[in-house]
């Protein structure tokens, strides 16, 4: 499913405009900002992986295995201007498949968060804000990221690989923007009051057959703490989907939940409520429940969520997912580090049997840090999709990476 090169050239053009410009942009008119008091460091660094894939083109049958490079030099920055507090990376990736040549491709990613609770707290006590904004030009774009949901977004700003409960459709010249504006408010010891608004956009190259989506959502709550180690928890969320061509669709969700930590080693997370689709008069419970355990050596985190949210272009409708994702990380010793994460996802289009997807994926990986600035990682991939819908597809793919990192503190 590889697109045209003059296709390709023109989007990386424009993509690389979009995406490394606009991070850059607003870098820059930060450090401006507060030219005279400026202070940003800089942290270069560079990753070279070699990977093999049994399933290059992610295809059902006559799969194609093939060995890539993948170089990835990236800068990152973190910096002070006024009373702003930033941090960000600008990257790029390029793969370059021995076989499969035409697979071959760059890619870019950045992203950008400012902290302004200093500025904020002088014009009113207690209040914060943060903005920040992630960019990704990619051809293995997960069109649809359960994990990415409204009042959580989930990072664009990193090479995606299909993973994590993403659904994969083919390789197309992605472009994906993710902007956060998030505030917070200290009424007292006890209730915290905050709020956000969060516009996500991803665009496809012409020729796939996939559709643009773009979303926009308010949220808005509140938390209590009851004590030390209990906090009430609610949220109201209104969002906005919008596809190319087609009527947009409006979602209201709400809900209510807990935090409570048990001891030092162990917090929980839980929360439960419902989103209404006018549109379809469709009333849709949704969960979000998560436990983080931490051992000597060991850290395990564990979350199960249920919510509503776009099909990530593959029909201009909404969907239901449902997701199980596990991370266990394990120190062997002070350099030495493996994890294991898996993901199981089931995505299915409301009121419609247009979406029907199920994946799971699992992901064992080792990482050795030779010295603060030289790191190498091993890590293997096994990815399954099952499509029962009338859109999407289903196919297998292992994959096995490994690469050295050098950074430049």
């Amino acid at each position: 499913m590889p697109t045209g090169r003059a296709e390709a050239a023109h989007t990386v053009r424009s993509s690389r405009n979009l995406s490394v410009g606009g991070v850059l942009s607003a870098l820059a008119i930060i450090v401006s900002a507060g030219v005279v008091n400026a202070e940003v460091h800089f942290t270069p660094s560079l990753t070279v992986s070699e990977r093999y894939e049994d399933n290059a083109r992610f295809v059902s049958t006559n799969k194609q295995g093939d060995f890539s490079t993948v170089v990835t030099p990236d800068l990152g920055f973190t910096g002070r201007a006024q009373e702003l507090d930033f941090t960000g990376h600008v990257g790029a990736t390029w793969w370059q498949y021995m076989k499969e040549t035409d697979l071959s491709r760059v890619g870019f990613q950045g992203s950008l968060s400012v902290k302004a609770d200093t500025w904020t707290s002088r014009l009113l006590p207690g209040l914060g804000l943060t903005v920040m904004d992630s960019a990704i030009y990619t051809q293995e774009f997960p069109v649809f990221a359960p994990l990415a949901a409204s009042v959580q977004p989930a990072p664009l700003a990193a090479p995606v690989q299909p993973a994590s409960g993403g659904v994969q459709a083919g390789r197309f010249n992605t472009f994906g923007n993710n902007f956060v504006a998030s505030s917070s408010y200290v009424v007292s010891q006890r209730v915290n009051l905050n709020g956000s608004y969060v516009n996500s956009m991803t665009r496809f190259s012409s020729t796939s057959n996939l559709i643009n989506t773009r979303s926009n959502s308010l949220i808005g709550g509140w938390s209590y703490a009851v004590s030390p180690v209990t906090t009430f928890l609610n949220n109201y969320t209104y969002t906005k989907f919008s596809f190319t061509g087609n009527n947009p669709i409006e979602t209201y969700a709400t809900d209510v939940g807990a935090r409570r930590h048990f001891a030092s080693d162990l917090e929980i997370e839980a929360r439960v409520g419902a989103s209404y689709v006018p549109s379809l008069d469709r009333l849709s419970p949704n969960f979000n429940v998560e436990g983080i355990k931490k051992f000597y050596s060991t850290d395990v985190r564990v979350r199960v969520t249920r919510s509503i949210g776009n099909t990530g272009g593959l029909t201009a409708q909404v969907s239901t997912s449902q997701v199980a994702s596990a991370t266990v990380t394990h120190r062997l010793t002070p350099s030495l580090t493996a994890v294991l994460g898996a993901d199981y996802s089931i995505i299915k289009s409301v009121g419609l049997g247009t979406v029907d997807v199920q994946v799971y994926d699992v992901r064992p990986s080792l990482n050795y840090a030779f010295s603060r600035t030289i790191s190498v990682t091993a890590s293997y991939l096994h990815y399954h999709q099952h499509s029962q819908g009338t859109v999407g597809f289903s196919f297998d793919q292992n994959m096995g990476t490994v690469g050295v990192t050098v950074t430049w503190p």
